[in-house]
């Protein structure tokens, strides 16, 4: 790396940039202090701006971070963080949640960037409730919606498919977030959904919570009970609507039959036998009984009969459609990330590698044409 690269970047150093990669690589304060032989209060001083960065503790930083010296110069993006509504195991800390609030906003400056290369992705499909509505009101809510929508009253059995084709953005959380499950925001007024990869009976429930919240919960404060069973029962009603749930749903519980059950809506055993009980096609005691079942047969978190992942394509399928006049480098030094970060992020959302290797090499046209990329059903 070049010295006067490196100096030319101090000097525009911004103090946020720094906040956001700390969190980013899931450090706290005292954390980063150690890895760069200063004390807390002196990270602090850094990302307020009232204490300047010497210039070996910003050449620390890059390397620790792991970005190009740009990428500390440039104000990052903002999710406030009570716009985020996080699912989450409690264990779950405040540092890994911000660690995925700035993971999904590198994500989201991908989309950006593919954007202003001339991509055009799906329009918003779909209009977030203005009234304010109980949990009671989720099954009308959610036949509504269906309607809204034109799914009719059977199956969703891509829960991903559908979402980016109303024009949600997917963003696949990685490991090192594993605990949380999912989250939903909007920044720059476009809907993103992030989620953990997980089974995929899981991965559909959690699809449809968050789009909820989209729906839903603008204004909310996030971790708010009632916004959580609300949403929780409007993902119920959306994925087993009650006219043909009932329908297909049996009144006892044998393991043959929810297994078809779980095989045709396309939802987990668990949430099958809860929207049973819910509707009233099961009684309390059948349900206690059959939850038993499943614990005795270890099956509640592991359930078998596992359908095919609903895996986000979007974001594949528009770098497919730039990857041969985009290098990887180009793309990087746009964001002012590294090629390395950079392929890592890609791989996290499960671009290809033939289209990762696509990518390498190919210079930039002088002028492009917008392409639209297009769902149909």
């Amino acid at each position: 790396m070049q010295r006067n690269t490196l100096h030319q970047s101090h000097q525009r150093i911004a103090p946020n940039r720094i906040t956001f990669c700390r969190e980013l690589k899931g450090l706290t304060k005292k954390a980063l202090a150690e890895k760069i032989d200063r004390s807390p209060s002196c990270i602090m001083q850094y990302e307020a701006g009232t204490r300047p960065v010497p210039f070996d503790v910003f050449e620390r930083l890059v390397n620790i971070f792991d970005v190009s010296p740009e990428f500390l110069t440039t104000n990052a993006p903002c999710i406030a963080h009570d716009v985020c509504h996080f699912r989450a195991n409690r264990r779950v800390s405040q540092v890994e949640r911000l660690k995925a609030r700035s993971y999904a906003l590198i994500i989201s400056s991908i989309y950006r960037y593919l954007e202003e290369q001339g991509i055009l992705f799906p329009e918003q499909g779909f209009v977030p409730c203005s009234g304010n509505l109980e949990e009671r009101d989720m099954d009308t809510f959610a036949l509504r919606m269906r309607q809204d929508l034109g799914l009719g009253l059977g199956p969703i059995p891509d829960m991903a498919a559908l979402l980016e084709k109303i024009g949600v953005r997917i963003i696949l959380l990685p490991e090192s977030c594993a605990g949380l499950d999912a989250f939903a925001f909007w920044i720059g007024g476009k809907p993103c959904i992030c989620i953990s990869y997980s089974a995929a009976s899981r991965m559909q429930f959690d699809y449809a919570h968050e789009f909820a919240h989209l729906l839903l919960d603008g204004e909310t404060v996030p971790g708010d009970t009632m916004a959580e069973r609300r949403a929780h029962r409007f993902a119920a009603a959306f994925l087993m609507p009650s006219p043909t749930f009932r329908r297909d749903c049996p009144h006892i519980f044998r393991r043959p039959l929810f297994l078809s059950v779980k095989q045709y809506w396309h939802v987990s055993i668990g949430a099958a036998l809860y929207r049973a009980r819910e509707l009233g096609i099961m009684n309390e005691r059948t349900y206690l009984n059959a939850i038993i079942a499943q614990n005795k047969a270890e099956e509640r978190k592991n359930e078998p009969g596992e359908f095919s992942k609903p895996m986000p394509t979007l974001l594949g399928q528009a770098l497919d459609m730039v990857a041969e006049d985009i290098t990887l480098e180009e793309m990087a030094d746009a964001l002012t990330l590294t090629p390395q970060t950079l392929l890592s992020f890609l791989q996290e959302q499960m671009v290809s590698a033939t289209v990762i290797q696509k990518m390498g090499g190919v210079c930039l046209p002088e002028k492009k044409k917008a392409t639209v990329l297009r769902f149909y059903p």
